[in-house]
């Protein structure tokens, strides 16, 4: 399945994906082949490594959305000034994730953030 393919490329290797899901390196390329089905355990655990859906990784529905917040999420791991909300993005739409990106993006552009709310809570005496 080329889908696994590019959710693990430059994340894991083959041996790990494997290791994760308590398969055989060689099962686990089978089932980036195509030559082995997928069974529903299997692909939960995809879904849960890779943070997508199940209809995700057979390439049914919602792909575009599922792959643009897929991509939102990473941008979220990867920035140490974003890194809580990917941790509250897993369980977020696409639409709320956009939300919560805007709204930081916006604290920040207003020099405004969660430092200054603390420094303001601590000089309010009430």
């Amino acid at each position: 399945m080329n889908r696994l393919r590019e959710l693990r490329a430059g994340r894991y290797t083959q041996a790990e994906m494997a290791e994760l899901l308590g398969v055989g390196r060689t099962t686990y390329t089978k089932y980036e082949r195509g030559d082995i089905r997928l069974s529903a355990e299997v692909l939960e655990k995809l879904a849960q490594v890779f943070d997508v859906s199940v209809d995700y990784i057979l390439g049914r529905d919602e792909a575009e959305d599922d792959a643009e917040l897929w991509d939102l999420r990473e941008a979220l791991r990867r920035d140490p000034e974003r890194r809580i909300l990917f941790s509250l993005a897993r369980s977020a739409t696409l639409e709320e994730v956009r939300q919560a990106v805007a709204v930081i993006d916006a604290l920040k552009r207003s020099g405004g953030g969660a430092e200054d709310a603390g420094a303001r809570d601590a000089d309010d005496p009430a």
